[in-house]
């Protein structure tokens, strides 16, 4: 990455709050042929003001070759062991793909290499082991309905932990995931 996307990237995120992770692209192109550059910030076990609640939460972010905002997925924990997705891509950028190679990401992050596991749910409460993940769609919005199809959720916008196994398993060689 050069230090002019680098740099358009850094100032995207200036205005976003949390800890920034290190840059990453994405192993899957989008519908234009591109990978994206994707990073995560996070803001864990971070108490809430008026309670013992924790917020154990993180915003994936995705650019373009050019260093351009496209996507965003927000994610948090919602129970010990699910957490739950909102995703959003810019105007300009809807219908490249975009959000479905972000998504696959955030998936392997969750379920692969378990990101959101070990945390805290509350003071003195339960450590997370997420075994789901959650996706509100509004059931108007047909291209965020087929993401959710084409990343294996049910139609009640669930993926869980052993549906992603078996899909991983029988696309290894299609590469699904």
């Amino acid at each position: 990455m050069n230090k002019e996307i680098r740099d358009k990237i850094i100032t995207h995120l200036s205005k976003q709050s949390g800890f920034i992770n290190e840059i990453k692209i994405t192993s899957e192109k989008n519908k234009d042929g591109i990978n994206l550059y994707y990073l995560k910030t996070t803001e864990f076990e971070k108490k809430e003001r008026y309670g013992s609640k924790y917020i154990n939460q993180a915003y994936y972010y995705a650019y373009d070759e050019e260093g351009n905002h496209v996507a965003t997925a927000f994610v948090y924990v919602t129970s010990p062991d699910t957490i739950e997705v909102d995703y959003k891509t810019e105007d300009e950028y809807m219908n490249k793909g975009n959000i479905t190679v972000l998504m696959k990401e955030v998936i392997r992050e969750v379920f692969d290499d378990k990101v959101f596991d070990m945390l805290k749910t509350k003071e003195n409460g339960d450590n997370t082991s997420i075994k789901k993940i959650t996706l509100s769609i509004n059931p108007y919005n047909l291209a965020s309905q087929r993401v959710a199809e084409k990343l294996g959720f049910d139609d009640f916008g669930y993926l869980r932990l052993n549906d992603y196994n078996t899909m991983k398993s029988e696309n290894n060689k299609t590469s699904n995931y």
